[in-house]
């Protein structure tokens, strides 16, 4: 493994559900690695369970990376959310490919399930489908069957605009019976389990949350 220099550029992290959202990045440039490599990790952006990344692909074709090193042994997803189109990689340390995937997410977002090893470090990749794209991706890390603190009543119809203002959330189960849901009603960034068929998947959607589809038996 080639040795790491950190080079901080610059952090700005918000407390926000319990998750960590990244708005700038905290970059690592790994010695020795050409940037004109397209398929090399020579930056990337630490990432963790439950957070969620934006980060900015500048170059048509150009992937961007994120770095994560598991404390626990498990399966662990990683998924893009949002309108477009994108691809994701997931690597191990010495950059061998693993895993990856094109449309398994919400939409045409990837969403890629890989069992990873406690104290290795592993390398996830996002770019967009289309080799003419530029622009901001977004992502987030969940662990596989990691489920909602929050479950919201199973005849619950609406969540009025005041309705979880102040309170902490990392993830929330909204059922398919939910017709109506406040602009603000839920803190940005709270990752929203539900189905793919409901009302609040279409204004996570709308809203630009990160999204989990689920089954309604889930």
């Amino acid at each position: 493994m080639k040795n790491v220099k950190l080079k901080i550029l610059g952090i700005v992290l918000a407390m926000e559900m319990g998750c960590l959202t990244a708005y700038a990045r905290d970059i690592a440039r790994i010695e020795g690695v050409s940037a004109n490599d397209p398929a090399a990790v020579y930056e990337y952006t630490n990432i963790d369970v439950c957070q969620t990344v934006n980060a900015v692909v500048a170059a048509p074709g150009e992937y961007v990376y994120f770095c994560f090193m598991p404390n626990e042994s498990r399966e662990y997803t990683f998924y893009s959310y949002g309108r477009n189109d994108t691809y994701g990689c997931v690597y191990d340390e010495n950059m061998v490919l693993l895993a990856s995937d094109d449309d398994e997410g919400e939409g045409l977002n990837f969403g890629i399930t890989y069992d990873m090893q406690a104290g290795k470090r592993y390398y996830l990749g996002a770019k967009f489908y289309s080799n003419i794209r530029t622009g901001s991706i977004s992502c987030f890390l969940l662990a596989k069957d990691m489920l909602p603190e929050t479950r919201l009543p199973a005849e619950l119809t609406v969540i009025d605009e005041e309705a979880f203002q102040g309170t902490l959330i990392r993830m929330i189960c909204i059922s398919e019976s939910v017709k109506a849901i406040g602009r603000e009603a839920i803190p940005k960034n709270t990752i929203i389990f539900t189905p793919g068929s409901s009302y609040a998947r279409t204004w996570a959607v709308n809203n630009g949350y990160p999204i989990v589809l689920q089954s309604e038996e889930d």
